[in-house]
């Protein structure tokens, strides 16, 4: 049996924007940019590092359920 797709979805946007808290920069990262290290059933935080001082900046968010 073979897929056949019959309308196709639109691939969801993995780019998270970052702010730094030591010297301000504000900055983009796409998914194979930023890490996802602390994950549970409803909050996840990403974490980068500032282009311009190095330091490290996380981003928090909610999970939306479905």
């Amino acid at each position: 049996m073979s897929i056949k797709i019959i309308k196709p979805g639109k691939k969801p946007d993995t780019t998270k924007r970052f702010e730094c808290t030591s010297c301000g920069c504000t900055f983009e990262g796409e998914r194979e940019d930023y890490r996802i290290i602390y994950d549970t059933a409803t909050v996840f935080a990403a974490a980068m590092r500032c282009p311009t001082c190095g330091a490290r900046c996380y981003r928090y968010e909610t999970k939306i359920r479905r």
